[in-house]
């Protein structure tokens, strides 16, 4: 293995990360275009744009000449004591991109940054109109909103307070609208809405501030995209309380086919809309939180807004991103994005039917993520202790790929790998990325599911060769050979594998699990005791006892589960009593825990629903 060794003072950023990870990881040199090329010579393909920034590529001559002809003309002045044309041209690029109710902007230097900062608007808007009590918060979970301490709080985590404790102020979660082990997209969309509105009924629609989600997910839920009826209803509720509803787009942005992916749906547009990431494509740091105009007026005619930090507006960020933004709109890169992005998930899905480790591809436009499962047939997650991302990372980056898995909640949610490519990938690359993820996956399937096969489990899926020409012409990956995907199209895919069904039993497991994980979402502390009691152990010595477990088996069997289930009721309604709100959480709970175990086999079912 390739050992980096770290210098005795200084050091890159890595230094305080995780050793046994980062000492794998590759040291750029150089790039060009949608490449990195590391100190070994490996030109590396950047599968998602460094995770989601590097939209225009690397070294794009427009952006750094304009950032370059900034700086001769004005490096750096302060936006609470001046004003630059800089700041004007960009701001007016992105109210005319972003379209009615979204006239201002407020220029940060990220999107931590920049979800913070709509956040302390909106609060500063509340107060200023006489409705100081609106100070609570409500998220998804899972979600994923930034890293400063109070967007640590918005993450849909269950490890978060663990961690950081009282230090951060918690929102309230909702399950958000996951579709892949869903019954439907629109079921999904349902449960999510429902749960939505009886948690602003338990905290008392007048004291909520805002709802703040991602209209498609990122990281955390693995560009989940919900159904279209989930972003309209969240609208209606929000109207129908006076709450904001604010879309966090650091990630979606220009990568749909739209400049927002709330343009995809005009009719639920929200108050604040915040960008990041691909807005000033890694050139500098900068993000941006779009508002409607009325808002803004009403608020400086009273106290103003008057928050910053010392880089916002800085003038050459925002030359770069002014000069991103035209890179963008002049070589109808939104466009691009839609274009290629179906073809790229075309080739993913042809992957998909033929990897035993894929079970799901989802997205849009170049914003896509395929589901890791450990059984094909059940969809089944891969255990607190497996993280198969990071195997698949390390087969990619054996064949010049440079992936990016992030996991979360220990693969509660489950399991994916990112695709998001800049936004000037083509087609010809888009084929040469789609050859070495098809045999990246083969080869960490190989070593991943490896032990299914050795405990005599027979593996998810049986893909056995698909005869095709002699003499194909292909690609070598490694060991494998691979057609290039216009070849594949012709030929059909190189392998045939049966279609996966999901059993009856798998299917009443999904429907508690789920309700498990709704339960987890609104109170952390039930996950501490479901951990507990899926995997009892003894606090070791320096160990926090109240921590929760970070290596329990996955609870598997429905006897099992609805054993967990009920303690986990109960404990949900002890709680809910001590809040003096159990006619309104407790309840419905009970209601919903009986229907679905009703669905569950005998003996099991008799005995649980008499308990509850």
């Amino acid at each position: 293995m390739y050992d980096w060794r770290y210098p005795e003072v200084g050091g890159t950023q890595d230094v305080f990360f995780d050793r046994t990870a980062a000492r794998t990881l590759p040291t750029i040199v150089a790039g060009e275009g949608v490449y990195l090329i590391d100190d070994r010579g490996r030109r590396l393909l950047d599968v998602c744009s460094g995770p989601f920034l590097a939209a225009l590529g690397q070294g794009n001559e427009r952006v750094l000449q304009a950032m370059v002809e900034q700086g001769r003309k004005l490096t750096y002045t302060y936006s609470r004591t001046t004003r630059h044309p800089a700041n004007a041209a960009l701001t007016e690029r992105i109210a005319s991109l972003g379209g009615a109710g979204f006239e201002r902007v407020h220029l940060t230097s990220g999107g931590s940054e920049a979800v913070e900062m709509a956040l302390k608007f909106l609060r500063a808007h509340a107060v200023a109109t006489g409705q100081g009590q609106r100070q609570r918060v409500i998220s998804m979970m899972p979600g994923y909103h930034g890293a400063t301490l109070q967007t640590l709080g918005l993450n849909g985590d269950v490890r978060t307070p663990a961690l950081w404790g009282s230090m951060t102020v918690y929102s309230e979660k909702v399950p958000a609208p996951l579709t892949f082990r869903a019954p439907s997209p629109e079921s999904a969309a349902a449960a999510s809405l429902a749960a939505l509105e009886e948690t602003i009924h338990r905290i008392g629609p007048d004291q909520v501030l805002e709802f703040v989600m991602e209209p498609i997910g990122g990281q955390a839920s693995g560009v989940n995209v919900p159904h279209p009826s989930f972003a309209s209803g969240a609208r209606s509720i929000c109207d129908r309380y006076g709450i904001r509803l604010v879309f966090d787009e650091s990630v979606s942005a220009f990568r749909t086919g739209r400049f927002l992916a709330a343009h995809h749906a005009p009719d639920a547009l929200p108050d604040v809309a915040v960008l990041a990431k691909g807005l000033a494509a890694g050139y500098a740091p900068l993000g941006a939180a779009l508002m409607p105009a009325d808002l803004v007026e009403e608020l400086s005619a009273t106290t103003g807004f008057v928050v910053s930090h010392s880089y916002d507006a800085n003038p050459i960020t925002c030359a770069a991103g002014a000069a991103v933004l035209d890179e963008i709109v002049e070589r109808d890169l939104m466009g691009n994005a839609e274009r290629v992005g179906a073809e790229l998930r075309t080739g993913l899905e042809t992957i998909a039917e033929n990897s035993p480790l894929v079970g799901d591809v989802r997205g849009r436009g170049l914003l896509l993520a395929i589901e890791l499962v450990s059984d094909k047939n059940t969809l089944a997650r891969f255990s607190p202790d497996v993280d198969p991302g990071s195997v698949v990372l390390r087969h990619g980056l054996e064949r010049g790929l440079l992936l990016y898995s992030r996991r979360q909640n220990s693969g509660r949610f489950g399991d994916w790998l990112l695709i998001a490519p800049p936004l000037v990938i083509d087609a010809e690359v888009c084929d040469d990325l789609l050859g070495r993820l098809e045999s990246t996956l083969a080869s960490a399937a190989g070593e991943l599911l490896s032990n299914r096969a050795s405990n005599g489990i027979p593996s998810a899926m049986t893909c056995s060769p698909r005869p095709g020409p002699a003499n194909a012409p292909g690609r070598m990956r490694g060991r494998s050979q691979v057609l290039p995907r216009r070849q594949r199209a012709k030929t059909g895919p190189l392998t045939t594998c049966a279609k996966p069904r999901i059993p009856p039993t798998r299917i009443r497991e999904t429907a508690v699990e789920k309700l498990l994980a709704d339960m987890i979402a609104r109170d952390a502390s039930i996950l501490v005791t479901v951990e507990g009691l899926a995997s009892p152990r003894l606090p070791s010595a320096g160990t926090d006892r109240g921590a929760p477990a970070s290596n329990c088996p996955k609870m598997r069997s429905p006897r099992t589960l609805c054993a967990v289930l009920v303690t986990s009721l109960v404990i949900s309604g002890m709680l809910a009593a001590c809040s003096q709100v159990q006619a309104r959480s407790s309840r419905p709970a009970l209601t919903r825990s009986r229907a679905i175990l009703a669905t569950l086999p005998p003996p099991t079912r008799p005995s649980l629903i008499a308990m509850i």
